[in-house]
């Protein structure tokens, strides 16, 4: 037996052993595990926190028939042996989920199995419906990030591996969450070694918080300059723990702009591999991709200062809602969500607010959809999607984290809502409203070596 080391209360660690040995069932080549492997170990832990989850990364001989075989595409990527998980971690509104989304549309139209993970603070997520869009197999771990909800996590891999049988998984943490590589990815090296394989780490950052992050906002835009240091810890251990560093967005500012920020990327994180996308456009995604199509996790430690980045998630009021809307007429449902946006952000930053990500979703099974999101209390919103104007009723959805008191969040947002359906003639109910802060990360691993 090899000793774990668990994070206790205060962002520490102890040490206990793992207690049982189990096998794999040869049988389980059907669900992204190769045959290859066997009846070799694997380790299976049983949790003090949260209670016991018990799973086995396997489940019973399935006899459907494998999907077809699609055309190949220029991704080079080799033959896996091991169902490959590739995390994207990063701060909100970098794009992780665009980036996903996109990453999964060319590597099914390269013919690989693949799915995708979310995870989010709460239940009700506006990505997992996008990612949905892409025709990959999705799943959601709700309710902390994966740090903290480990089990669970493990969890929705094995739904997927029985479900779809991926050979690549691609997880998005959530945005607020730093120490991946002592909480998540060693855990799951340690565990689950063999039979899934992480690619190098890949921490998204974009064009406007690296300004930020070199202290450039003042300089370039006096309007994204205002977070507190807490918050830029958790920015600065999540590229500190990268293997690979994602700049995002690059489309958005120009040439010399984009050379002086990749330079103060350069003098930040030395020789790591860097790659300047868009993720929206699909520039640069593909050299990325095969850049970890092969090689793991170097696993590296970030300096995290827990009390630090339990302060910097908890200055974030959190908001998750979801409700429906109906017409009795047409509607440009473009423009409504247009006006959502821009509504919900105005009166953030009236109450003193500033976004730090605002999503919105209304969607119609089988119909279609209209997404909004920004990322700053002044920017546009981003539109995308489309509804019938003949649309009479939708779902909606609204996600918001936000630098504010979580009570003041719920009601600007309540409040925008019913306003914005006035406005239109739109009936709006909101059904679930859940606002919050992040209570403390207490990860149930840390192992501070690889």
């Amino acid at each position: 037996m090899y000793t774990i080391d668990k994070a206790d209360s205060r962002g520490g660690v102890r040490e206990y052993e793992t207690p049982r040995r189990h096998t794999v069932p040869t049988c389980a080549g059907a669900h992204g595990i190769p045959d290859t492997l066997g009846e070799r170990p694997f380790v299976l832990l049983e949790y003090e926190k949260p209670p016991t989850v018990n799973y086995t990364l396997s489940d019973p001989c399935v006899t459907e028939k494998p999907p077809p075989k699609m055309a190949p595409s220029p991704i080079e990527m080799p033959m896996l042996e091991r169902t490959r998980l590739i995390l994207v971690g990063g701060f909100l509104g970098a794009g992780k989920t665009t980036l996903l989304r996109r990453a999964a549309e060319k590597l099914m139209a390269s013919g690989r199995r693949v799915a995708l993970l979310a995870n989010d603070q709460a239940e009700g997520l506006v990505d997992t419906s996008l990612l949905r869009e892409t025709g990959a197999d999705v799943d959601e771990v709700g309710g902390g990030c994966f740090c903290c909800r480990f089990p669970q996590m493990m969890e929705a891999v094995e739904r997927l591996m029985r479900r779809s049988r991926p050979e690549i998984i691609i997880a998005e943490p959530v945005g607020s969450c730093t120490d991946l590589a002592a909480t998540v990815i060693r855990p799951i090296r340690k565990m689950f070694g063999e039979q899934i394989e992480v690619a190098p780490l890949s921490v998204l950052i974009d064009v406007h918080q690296m300004r930020i992050m070199q202290d450039l906002g003042r300089e370039f835009d006096k309007r994204i300059s205002r977070l507190p240091d807490s918050v830029l810890h958790i920015y600065r251990t999540q590229l500190e723990e990268a293997d690979v560093v994602v700049l995002n967005k690059c489309d958005l500012v120009s040439s010399d702009d984009l050379v002086a920020l990749e330079a103060s990327l350069a003098d930040l994180l030395g020789d790591r591999p860097r790659f300047a996308i868009s993720a929206e456009a699909g520039t640069g995604v593909d050299d990325w991709l095969e850049a970890i199509a092969s090689g793991e996790t170097e696993s590296r430690t970030a300096r995290v200062d827990y009390d630090v980045y339990a302060e910097g998630e908890a200055a974030m009021g959190w908001l998750n809602a979801n409700g429906t809307v109906k017409a009795q007429a047409d509607v440009d449902w473009t423009d409504f969500m247009q006006r959502l946006v821009r509504q919900i952000q105005a009166d953030i930053a009236a109450a003193g607010g500033v976004v730090q990500h605002l999503k919105c979703f209304l969607t119609v099974p089988r119909k279609g959809h209209v997404a909004g999101n920004c990322i700053d209390n002044t920017r546009p919103p981003v539109i995308r999607g489309n509804l019938e104007p003949s649309v009479r009723k939708a779902n909606l959805l609204v996600n918001a984290r936000v630098l504010i008191a979580s009570e003041t969040l719920r009601r600007v947002v309540v409040d925008a809502v019913e306003r914005v359906g006035a406005d239109t003639a739109v009936e709006t109910r909101l059904n679930v409203v859940r606002s919050f802060h992040p209570d403390r990360p207490e990860p149930v691993h840390r192992m501070l070596d690889s």
